[in-house]
């Protein structure tokens, strides 16, 4: 299928002798995943929370377990990290699910991607067009807001208002005022900057009907050993969740329903599973 062929032409052209993406049959029953509206009100009143698509119904179909998420970060701030709690945790509801990075190069301050694939099919490969993009990079925002599927969803920073020309009637804005969140609850200046971001997945943990218990496991599980990191990155989710379930309406159109699709399997990374590769 177009996947296998898509993920396949990336391994050749790296030189790498498995189709990178394929479900490897590791001996401990590894599930390998590769590496992988309504309508707009007026311009200066971005800032608010919610503007819904037009009513054409282009909003209004849900999508269950078959959509993409796009997160635009600034390479260096730490989005990886909290951008991954938000695969972990569709995965540990039974859905299939395939991230990928996007970077022009890994350096500090450039545009990065993080793209997140839910299938409930199992398909791996990415595929055009971005349901829900949670754009927090001025340098690609413009780009970013262009991508999102008709229909689809755009998540930003609220605290200052979007542009002028920011004004599509076929997506829904979803404003989060992340740095005036992380401003109010913390006084360190580099948790600011990094809890933004987990801001955002709590927002999202809210919308998709995440329970919160499985982020604060995931949370606990990567910062096993650094103890006092797990109490702020608690509360920056507390503080997305909140908002969210305040300020945006429950009728929203990707849903993450759970299931029973993955059996023991387990999330594994590409450069994990190339690891293992060379050493057995």
């Amino acid at each position: 299928n177009a996947a296998a062929v898509d993920l396949t032409y990336r391994a050749e052209i790296r030189k790498i002798p498995v189709a990178l993406g394929t479900i490897l049959p590791f001996s401990a029953s590894t599930f390998y995943y590769c590496w992988y509206g309504q309508r707009a009100i007026p311009s200066q009143h971005m800032n608010k929370p919610v503007t819904r698509a037009a009513a054409d119904g282009t909003g209004e179909k849900h999508k269950v377990n078959d959509f993409v998420v796009r997160f635009a970060n600034v390479n260096g701030t730490g989005s990886a990290s909290a951008n991954a709690l938000f695969t972990k945790a569709v995965f540990r509801k039974g859905v299939p699910v395939t991230p990928k990075n996007i970077f022009p190069s890994n350096i500090q301050g450039l545009p990065t991607w993080y793209e997140v694939r839910v299938s409930e099919k199992g398909y791996l490969g990415r595929r055009e067009g971005v349901d829900l993009m949670v754009a927090v990079n001025p340098q690609s925002m413009k780009k970013d807001y262009a991508d999102v599927h008709v229909g689809g969803y755009f998540v930003y920073d609220s605290t200052k208002p979007l542009p002028p020309d920011y004004t599509r009637t076929d997506i829904t804005h979803l404003g989060v005022p992340m740095t005036a969140l992380c401003n109010a609850e913390f006084t360190d200046a580099r948790q600011r900057q990094l809890f933004k971001n987990i801001v955002y997945i709590g927002a999202l943990a809210a919308l998709f009907d995440i329970d919160f218990s499985v982020l604060e496991q995931l949370v606990g599980e990567q910062f096993k050993g650094k103890e006092k990191l797990i109490g702020p990155n608690i509360k920056a989710l507390q503080l997305g969740v909140d908002y969210a379930r305040e300020h945006f309406e429950c009728q929203f159109g990707l849903r993450d329903e759970r299931r029973d699709l993955l059996a023991d399997k387990v999330l594994y990374s590409g450069n994990s599973a190339c690891a293992l590769g060379a050493i057995y």
